[in-house]
């Protein structure tokens, strides 16, 4: 466990550097996803197939070597590969505007770009989760979770809308330059952490397929981390499911403009917000299994609200903020518990494996997820195929009671070693 003096982590010179490097990250990620594709929209005319393929190509990486990315994330610095995967983002989206001026830019150029971001992404992701503890004291990182899970929740739903304009304002390949500077800021908040590591484990020079053996079966032998693993996939292959659903129902049923769409998104930050500021006040009064648990219900119950906005009439709207609030309420109350309870379980030397077995289950999910929506949006209308996709994030709310996370209580004494 980190060193650090007990301070909050606002008061941590590196937690405070890494925070900083999550939240330009994350802008410069919200931007790319939008911009790339209006690239290949907009500057290349690529048609809606193409497109499509393209935005699937960005979550390829989380399948192709999400699992074994965590084995890197044990044997070098953390630290270090959060800077390379900074810099590496920035020069491969830098590029697209270079080649765009020259005339140069094809969408087979943007397809790799897609694979090599996707993968770098994925590196950084994970080294992230796993660094944190080593920056934060396990008493503290409730707090550091809290920080983190509200400045994502805002990057998510705030910026898209602003990207929006900008890219309206300055073109496509003009908003990857914002991307690309953000990583670049990313990279310079990361090099400034103080930090020193762990020196390299006996097992570092072990084979790769047997490191990433060893991690998946530590993984899967750890009951709460392997419950909240399975719980995730569930809600994710449920939420992913009604994502483009969510989107024609509000605009083409409930007649809400793209404008208004962005003002509902933004208003249920709120929710996350209050959550992120009360997590740990309700983590201390009920503990971390019975907040886990009742954030994962909370933020199925607003997916489950949203279709009576269909029969609330002229209460539509409210109904539909509603369940945002709710949602974004529960969401940041489950991510701050879970991701403190797992990290508070894990071992250091093998966070990154764990944590990439992890996020290889939830990436699986969304990509299943996005699939499983499609089939459901041409079988069926869209209130009763929201309906159905809203209903089932509660399977994942059902695994967790059958598992038994509602009486877990987690302290830094608790961490299973390998072996």
């Amino acid at each position: 466990m980190s060193e650090q003096p007990s301070v909050p982590p606002w008061r941590n010179h590196d937690f405070v550097h890494l925070w900083i490097a999550q939240a330009t990250g994350l802008v410069g990620q919200q931007f790319s996803v939008l911009a790339v594709p209006l690239v290949a929209i907009i500057t290349l005319q690529a048609s809606a197939p193409t497109v499509g393929l393209l935005v699937a190509v960005f979550n390829l990486p989380w399948l192709i070597f999400g699992l074994f990315v965590g084995v890197i994330v044990d044997r070098v610095s953390r630290r270090r590969l959060l800077i390379i995967s900074d810099v590496a983002r920035a020069v491969l989206l830098l590029s697209v505007p270079v080649a765009a001026l020259l005339g140069w830019l094809t969408i087979g150029q943007l397809f790799v770009l897609a694979i090599l971001v996707g993968a770098f992404d994925v590196c950084w992701l994970t080294a992230y989760r796993s660094y944190i503890p080593n920056v934060v004291p396990s008493e503290r990182l409730e707090q550091a979770y809290a920080a983190t899970g509200a400045t994502d929740g805002v990057t998510r739903t705030a910026v898209p809308s602003l990207a929006g304009f900008i890219i309206q304002a300055l073109g496509p390949p003009a908003g990857l330059l914002i991307t690309g500077a953000s990583y670049l800021v990313s990279a310079v908040s990361n090099a400034t952490i103080r930090r020193r590591e762990r020196p390299p484990m006996p097992d570092d020079h072990e084979p790769v397929l047997r490191a990433f053996l060893d991690g998946l079966i530590y993984t899967w032998r750890q009951r709460t981390v392997r419950s909240l693993a399975i719980s995730d996939g569930l809600y994710f292959f449920a939420w992913s499911a009604s994502q483009s659903i969510t989107l024609v129902f509000l605009n083409r049923d409930l007649g809400l403009s793209a404008g208004m769409i962005g003002v509902v998104y933004s208003v249920g930050t709120v929710g996350g917000l209050v959550a992120a500021f009360l997590a740990r006040r309700i983590g201390s009064r009920f503990g971390a299994g019975r907040s886990i648990v009742s954030g994962s219900l909370l933020r199925s119950a607003g997916m489950a609200l949203l279709p009576l906005a269909i029969v609330a009439g002229p209460l539509a709207l409210p109904v539909v903020i509603g369940s945002r609030l709710v949602n974004a309420f529960g969401w940041t109350l489950w991510d701050v518990h879970q991701e403190t309870t797992k990290q508070r379980l894990l071992a250091d030397a093998v966070r990154g494996r764990a944590n990439g077995s992890v996020q290889f289950v939830s990436g699986a999910a969304l990509a299943l997820g996005s699939a499983a929506g499609a089939g459901l949006a041409g079988l069926l209308d869209v209130e009763l195929a929201l309906t159905i996709s809203g209903i089932a994030t509660l399977s994942a709310v059902l695994w967790l009671a059958v598992a038994g996370i509602w009486s877990v209580r987690t302290t830094p004494e608790t961490v299973a070693e390998p072996g």
